[in-house]
């Protein structure tokens, strides 16, 4: 039995590098202008959305913005919240994650609740 959980625990590491290229590769089906507007509002130019795109290497070459995607999933930087309009980093060990009174956390409380 501690033969599995130390198996499934060096596996771990595999599995969210694998989870995480799928995510990545997801994400680089939208074009760098579709993916920044997507944190603008409608009203904006195309100069704005240029601007954005140019700021953050969303033109850059794919092995690079993964390699920073990377780099800043794993020290905490999480990028952008519209729902809270501030920056995702953990900050005392608490990262940006959705208020227990939205519709996933109530999800999320009613299963462990019903599992508990």
């Amino acid at each position: 039995m501690a033969a599995l959980a130390l198996r499934r625990l060096l596996l771990l590491p595999v599995t969210l590098l694998g989870l995480g290229i799928l995510v990545f590769a997801l994400l680089m089906m939208l074009s760098p202008i579709e993916r920044a507007s997507l944190y603008l509002n409608q009203d904006v130019s195309k100069t704005d959305i240029q601007v954005l795109v140019d700021r953050h290497g969303l033109d850059d070459p794919i092995p690079i913005q993964f390699g920073r995607w990377l780099k800043n999933t794993v020290t905490g930087d999480l990028g952008w919240s519209k729902q809270r309009v501030n920056p995702c980093r953990r900050r005392g060990g608490v990262f940006c994650l959705p208020p227990l009174n939205s519709a996933y956390g109530a999800r999320s409380q009613s299963f462990l609740l019903a599992r508990g």
